[in-house]
């Protein structure tokens, strides 16, 4: 997801998200930005995968969303899994037509 600091503000960020088949958002370090942004893509009922780094300490409410936690010795297996759940997204969203990853 990207941040304020991407772009000076909250505008270009929103119309990104308009505009995405998915979001994927790392909460890792907890920013504020990527909170705002998350509930940006759930008003717009945007499929979202939220990743964050292990250890993690976490407040919140996450339900509805799938939340994957990984280690700096799993970023192999993550981007599997991030290729599996957006073709699953993908090719929900969009019926009858082929994804390619």
């Amino acid at each position: 997801m990207l941040g304020d600091d991407d772009f000076g503000g909250t505008a270009l960020p929103v119309r990104i998200i308009q505009h995405a088949d998915l979001i994927i958002a790392d909460i890792t370090g907890s920013s504020p930005n990527v909170f705002y942004e998350l509930g940006v893509a759930d008003a717009l009922r945007k499929p979202a995968l939220v990743i964050a780094q292990k250890p993690l300490t976490l407040t919140g409410d996450f339900a509805g969303h799938k939340l994957v936690t990984y280690g700096p010795e799993e970023y192999e297996k993550l981007s599997r899994f991030i290729q599996y759940w957006a073709h699953e997204n993908l090719e929900s969203s969009l019926p009858g037509m082929a994804v390619a990853l």
